[in-house]
């Protein structure tokens, strides 16, 4: 499953912006009853999408200082 999620990883940060933006989230929506509802609801920067992005990347950190912390780093030769 970690090359599917490191495709989803890449995907999301593709769309932060040099400003700390996160573009292309979908638009707030309201029930449909049929696709073409939904495939005519917008991609904006929406507070949510940011949040969501923000929840990531905590994640993405928490796993880098856990793999991290389990190697064993060997002190320079004396």
């Amino acid at each position: 499953f970690r090359t599917i999620a490191d495709r989803g990883i890449a995907a999301v940060l593709h769309r932060i912006d040099a400003a700390g933006i996160v573009n292309e989230v979908s638009d707030g929506t309201a029930m449909g009853h049929d696709l073409e509802h939904y495939l005519k609801i917008g991609n904006v920067a929406a507070p949510y999408g940011q949040a969501l992005v923000m929840l990531l990347l905590v994640e993405i950190l928490k796993e880098q200082a856990s793999i991290s912390s389990k190697v064993v780093v060997p002190s320079p030769a004396e």
